[in-house]
């Protein structure tokens, strides 16, 4: 179970800055990271746990808590978004998406992990932290985008979205020639790609900003 993986202790270094710099995000959508990265750390440790300790497949436990990440983040984009059009977009994402996982549960069962949900879900965090930063550019008045909580988040999103999104289109690739044997390359991949997300959503509270909403 010890030492945990650096990206672990990442999300917890995520977590403790949004207690800390609580004040900061208070009263903005970005106070639901509080009992999101809650449930992130939980799961992460009882998937370690499982895992590594009861040596018993933790399958069932991320085809529940991955999609729940992606409507999210979603989630926290559609809190910003001003623009009907990407309001729309991602009340249709809700929709689809939760469609999709419900039936493709529903059928499959629970058991084996559904990687498609990574590859849509991924690129549907692309698009929408892309339209993020777009509506970020575009406020009125000149703001520094660096001082902007939203767009650390976006970036961070972005970031592991894309890296994660490129791995799962290879993932037939290299488990057909035999490249990946155990998932170690998607497991290195997405651990570094974690550090990138949750130092990104670290900044994000700490930057104090009037408003974030």
């Amino acid at each position: 179970m010890f030492p945990l993986s650096l990206h672990n202790y990442f999300e917890i270094l995520a977590l403790t800055c949004s207690i800390i710099f609580w004040k900061n995000i208070r009263n903005t959508p970005l106070q639901w990271f509080v009992p999101y990265l809650i449930f992130i750390v939980i799961v992460e440790f009882i998937g370690r746990y499982m895992r590594t300790e009861l040596k018993v497949t933790n399958a069932w436990l991320y085809n529940i808590s991955v999609p729940l990440e992606y409507f999210f983040y979603v989630f926290i984009f559609f809190s910003f978004f001003k623009n009907k059009i990407n309001q729309w977009l991602a009340v249709g994402f809700f929709v689809l998406f939760g469609i999709y996982v419900i039936v493709f549960l529903s059928i499959n069962g629970i058991a084996k992990f559904n990687r498609n949900v990574l590859i849509i879900g991924s690129f549907s965090l692309i698009v929408f932290s892309i339209l993020c930063l777009i509506e970020l550019y575009n406020l009125p008045g000149i703001i520094n985008l660096s001082k902007h909580p939203v767009f650390w988040i976006a970036v961070g999103v972005l970031l592991f979205s894309a890296g994660e999104f490129s791995y799962d289109l290879m993932t037939k690739f290299f488990f057909a020639n035999r490249m990946d044997k155990g998932a170690i390359i998607f497991r290195s991949i997405n651990s570094y790609l974690n550090l990138l997300l949750y130092l990104c959503i670290s900044i994000s509270f700490i930057w104090k900003k009037d408003s974030v909403t």
